[in-house]
């Protein structure tokens, strides 16, 4: 008994940590955390491929998975889309280090800036799979989310 339950102590940790750094995250939002006109879009990588989006937004934070939706090249930027759930289009582009996110019509037309996702003077928690910097977010978004 003592032995299993040091092996799964031991097994379970070793689990998680190969979980976490198997994924990469970059964050970026727009507004103020707790009010409704914050929004946060988040792209996860795994395994070195994408594998989701995720879109945050609202002063109670409500969350909607997005789909990739591809890539095409606008006046030599690349752009790529993300579908809703309801089936909506919204287009990403880079800008920088920030990421433009309009619609068809213009009139969503967003900066969103490099979200920072750890401890704050010593507060909070570290983010395994988060970008540590916007130059590392933005890397990671045109080596996986850029290309097609």
């Amino acid at each position: 008994m003592i032995k299993d339950i040091f092996r799964i102590g031991f097994i379970f940790p070793v689990f998680i940590v190969f979980l976490q750094t198997d994924q990469q995250v970059s964050a970026y939002s727009t507004g103020k955390y707790g009010t409704s006109d914050y929004e946060n879009i988040s792209f996860w990588i795994k395994s070195g491929k994408r594998s989701g989006i995720k879109y945050t937004y609202g002063a109670r934070p409500k969350v909607l998975k997005l789909q990739f939706a591809g890539t095409f090249t606008k006046n030599q930027d690349t752009i790529f889309k993300v579908r809703f759930p309801n089936n909506l289009v919204l287009f990403i582009q880079s800008s920088g280090n920030d990421l433009i996110i309009t619609d068809s019509s213009q009139n969503y037309r967003k900066i969103f800036k490099w979200e920072y996702e750890g401890p704050v003077n010593g507060i909070g928690t570290f983010c395994e799979p988060c970008a540590t910097d916007e130059k590392q977010a933005i890397s990671w978004l045109k080596q996986h989310y850029f290309r097609q």
